[in-house]
């Protein structure tokens, strides 16, 4: 799983190694950190305002190499650096590199953009910091969401390749070892350093290698081999390598968005947003829906920062007609997708309400639980949607209302109380079923009356199917009633799920009630039967806490063998429970 802070950390680690000449093993495992995480996930690094960002989520400048990374791209100019998932380890070293060195008095963005473009790098991208940044806080245009292979990096740049650049000082040069067979997966490739190259060596680098030539040749063009030495050998590329881009730079739709993107708010902003979506247009109509969605995001991300006037109507006139019922119902089939729906939701949501009533039509016939959840987290993100998701549990089908409370209890909306408890009437006993359990998930004080009602009257397996959906600190509102139902249940199952719902809870008031019960009263009248007891010490084992774990050091020594043996095992499992968390 992709950890946003251990990626900085290791990007962060990987550059201040390569700028103080840190051992060769140190160099190889942070390298092979990054490589492997960026084949993970893309990733957008930010740097606003001092704070370090990487996909939007805050990285503590506490943590370590952090501040050197923020330092590093404040003295580039680079306010944000993109990294497509996939990026290959040619663009990755010549990213880090080039935030390694020293930067020139002409511009380190500059040198940072030569580098990648001497390695025509189609999946890193570096955007320069915005004079407006530090003035006024107003973020400068980005692409975070726009798309992850920032294949149009070249054309976005192609003014400054006149631009004549000092020649670089010479960093630590990068090689690799290969196995005798490129290996399935790419993380297993060995990372090395070589010694600093001599200034001549270093000018007689071979060109750059495109992005489906083999790794070999990767190697060869971040270090030439020393004089006399054999030529590495030419290894067929890896399926990863062959993996088209999502937008290549010389397609129609690639140069349409590089022409919005040189210049998002210009004077002849409305031609090229025209262009740039008939060129959308004919991606769907082609059925390539991802670089359809890469280049929507873009747009997408770019409007807010319109300036008012022009360029902003501009947008919302493309996008008026851009986005049709048609289109949308189009991009609605993959909110749910692994991969594709971040973009596609991000695309519905600025649908509106046409896109409300597609993802509502979706969410009323969705099969599973994953589908349900992603149209609700798009449609609760949108005006009003919320409340037309609750409206929907008035539905006339039966399976659409079930459907729904099913949602409803899953994301715990609190709003939907009401509806739900209409539904505890319904003509059809599964919605009656779903309705309470999603009652019992939600757990407010709201969920009291109704809850309290089917706990009295329904049957004993809805008993304890209710029973068995309570539980967390959140349903704390129940725990009283629950012990007044317990106190009148006969039946030792159901029994069983209200105590370990109590547990579940926590509350000092659900412990002590639980520690109650599991008393065994009189030595001869009013003396409690075993299987009651043993539910509560089940119970009190779930709560753990001092509280639990004193109740239970005296239920250790107790006549009741299935009790004394149950409470002992019980203390054994907090201990070590304790104990793992101190760790």
């Amino acid at each position: 799983m992709f950890n946003h802070e251990i990626f900085a950390v290791s990007f962060a680690r990987t550059i201040d190694l390569l700028r103080t000449g840190a051992p060769v093993e140190q160099q190889k495992s942070s390298l092979r950190a990054v490589y492997a995480l960026t084949s993970l996930a893309s990733a957008m690094v930010r740097v606003y305002q001092d704070m370090l960002t990487v996909d939007d989520v805050g990285i503590p400048d506490s943590l370590p190499f952090v501040p050197r990374l923020i330092q590093q791209m404040r003295d580039h100019q680079v306010a944000e650096v993109a990294i497509a998932k996939g990026a290959t380890p040619t663009e990755l070293l010549a990213l880090i590199r080039g935030l390694a060195a020293e930067p020139s008095p002409e511009g380190g963005v500059l040198d940072l953009k030569k580098r990648l473009r001497d390695v025509r790098s189609t999946a890193i991208m570096v955007i320069p910091l915005q004079p407006e940044e530090s003035d006024t806080g107003r973020r400068g245009p980005s692409v975070t969401q726009a798309f992850e292979a920032a294949a149009i990096e070249e054309a976005m740049t192609a003014a400054d390749s006149a631009s004549v650049e000092p020649p670089q000082p010479p960093g630590p040069r990068l090689s690799f070892e290969f196995p005798a067979e490129l290996p399935a997966a790419m993380p297993s490739i060995e990372f090395a350093m070589d010694e600093p190259a001599e200034p001549e060596l270093a000018a007689a680098e071979p060109p750059a290698a495109t992005p489906l030539e083999g790794l070999s040749a990767a190697a060869e063009m971040l270090a030439a081999p020393p004089a006399g030495a054999p030529a590495p050998r030419q290894l067929e590329p890896s399926v990863e390598q062959l993996e088209p881009q999502v937008i290549s730079a010389e397609t129609p739709l690639g140069q349409a968005l590089a022409h919005v993107a040189r210049d998002p708010y210009g004077t002849t902003i409305l031609d090229r947003l025209t262009d740039l979506s008939d060129q959308i247009q004919l991606a769907l109509r082609e059925d390539k829906i991802q670089a359809a969605l890469h280049a929507m995001s873009a747009v997408i991300a770019w409007e807010p920062e319109a300036p008012a006037g022009s360029p902003r109507n501009s947008y919302a006139i493309v996008l008026r007609r851009m986005l049709t019922r048609e289109v949308l119902a189009q991009v609605a089939q993959f909110v749910a997708d692994a991969r594709l729906g971040p973009e596609a939701t991000k695309v519905m949501q600025r649908g509106r309400s046409d896109a409300a009533e597609v993802l509502l039509g979706l969410l009323a016939t969705a099969e599973t639980m994953k589908e349900r959840k992603a149209y609700m987290t798009a449609l609760r993100e949108m005006p009003d949607g919320l409340s037309h998701i609750v409206h929907m549990l008035e539905h006339t089908q039966w399976f659409v209302v079930r459907n729904v409370a099913d949602l409803m209890g899953e994301q715990r909306v609190e709003e939907a109380v009401p509806d739900l408890g209409r539904c505890l009437t319904h003509s059809d006993p599964r919605v009656r079923r779903a309705a309470a359990v999603a009652l019992a998930k939600i757990g407010s004080a709201a969920t009291v009356e109704p809850l309290r009602r089917v706990l009295k009257e329904g049957d004993r397996e809805l008993r304890a199917l209710i029973a068995g959906s309570i539980g967390g600190h959140k349903s704390r509102a129940l725990a009283m009633p629950l012990v007044a139902l317990a106190e009148q249940e006969q039946d030792v199952d159901v029994l069983r799920e209200y105590y370990r719902a109590l547990g579940r809870i926590g509350t000092p008031d659900a412990v002590q009630a639980l520690a109650k019960a599991a008393q065994p009263g009189g030595r001869l009248l009013g003396r409690r039967p075993s299987g009651p007891r043993v539910a509560a010490v089940d119970g009190l084992r779930i709560a753990g806490g001092q509280a639990a774990a004193a109740a239970l050091q005296g239920l250790a020594a107790d006549g009741d063998k299935a009790v004394r043996e149950l409470a002992r095992r019980a203390l054994e499992e907090l201990k070590t429970r304790d104990a793992t968390i101190t760790a």
